[in-house]
């Protein structure tokens, strides 16, 4: 991520998404590089200022753990579940999991599939120059996970594939 400006992209689109936020809606971030944790903890949408920030101090570094990753990600989400809400994981990456081996991408699909099937949905989009193969599997990932993919090159793009996203089935919509 730290290549060609996808950092500085993806902080664009995240700071992007964060302004759509209503009050009644919360995110926490996950990161992931050579293990994930619980970078910024469960935040409503009335702390956008608070969340900011936060994609303001991410750095990157090391491999790209995206097992781990979407791991900590659906359970911070099954531990913040808004009944009747629209519960989404959003996955940010430059398509490279480092740290992935088939056998390990067997078992991403299957948890993917468990968490839509617990109505937690899961969203990808890519950053950077990024190989077609990263592209089909952030793409499949999405599908099983009933949500979206999109690869994202640049800031115009960023901000259109967000507000897309913020508002794809009710995302971000009062009840």
């Amino acid at each position: 991520m730290n290549q060609e400006g996808k950092i500085d992209t993806l902080k664009y689109a995240l700071k992007h998404l964060i302004q759509l936020l209503k009050p009644t809606d919360r995110i926490s971030i996950v990161t992931y590089s050579n293990f994930a944790k619980l970078y910024m903890d469960t935040k409503d949408g009335t702390r956008k200022d608070d969340i900011t920030q936060a994609i303001d101090r991410i750095t990157c570094y090391g491999f790209t753990n995206g097992g781990q990753g979407l791991d900590l990600a659906f359970k911070t989400a099954v531990k913040n579940y808004i009944k009747d809400g629209n519960n989404k994981v959003i996955l940010v990456t430059d398509g490279i999991f480092t740290t992935t081996k088939n056998k390990e991408n067997k078992s991403m699909e299957k948890m993917v599939k468990q968490m839509y099937n617990k109505k937690i949905a899961l969203s990808a989009f890519s950053f950077g120059d990024i190989e077609q193969e990263a592209k089909d599997y952030l793409s499949r990932l999405s599908k099983l996970g009933g949500g979206s993919y999109a690869h994202i090159q640049d800031t115009p793009t960023a901000k259109t594939v967000m507000k897309k996203e913020a508002l794809r089935i009710g995302a971000f919509n009062s009840k």
